[in-house]
């Protein structure tokens, strides 16, 4: 099942940070949700597949902040050029239980589109001259992959 979101934001301008010198609008619309199907092999054996779909928006921070930020001793510089992340999640697994083990084994594939993230940015040309840390937000692409086994043994005890 699938469902669209659309979100609109507005930002009040302001003299004091050279990212927003005046209003701005935004609306948004993205598609998120899921879809999983089992097949049980055995009585013991289940294969399962699943996809999904999710976003999340840019926030105000993402886009907009400017200055030193007292947490982390650093000065952080938005981006006002930031798009939605998106992501598509592709996973299957296959699922073993009996009286004494129960086993998962999942192989999944995350590709997220404009992923946003913060980088180093000593140069950045809206960086203030007495700035030690610098960190801008950017985005790319972005893939992980991966495996994940578990087991569990269950003790039985008889009296």
């Amino acid at each position: 099942m699938a469902f669209g979101w659309i979100r609109d934001q507005l930002f009040y301008g302001t003299t004091t940070n050279p990212l927003l010198t005046r209003d701005n609008s935004r609306n948004y619309f993205n598609v998120s949700g899921s879809f999983e199907a089992a097949y049980i092999l055995t009585e013991q054996l289940t294969a399962t597949g699943n996809i999904g779909c999710g976003f999340r928006t840019p926030s105000f921070f993402n886009l907009y902040v400017y200055g030193e930020h007292g947490g982390v001793f650093a000065f952080q510089i938005g981006n006002s050029n930031l798009k939605n992340e998106t992501s598509l999640d592709l996973s299957t697994s296959f699922r073993f239980k009996n009286e004494t083990v129960n086993a998962n084994t999942a192989l999944f594939n995350n590709i997220t589109n404009n992923y946003i993230f913060l980088y180093n940015a000593p140069n950045h040309p809206l960086a203030t001259a007495n700035a030690v840390f610098v960190f801008a937000h950017d985005q790319a692409d972005a893939l992980i992959t991966g495996l994940e086994l578990s087991i569990d043994k269950f003790k039985i005890c008889i009296k």
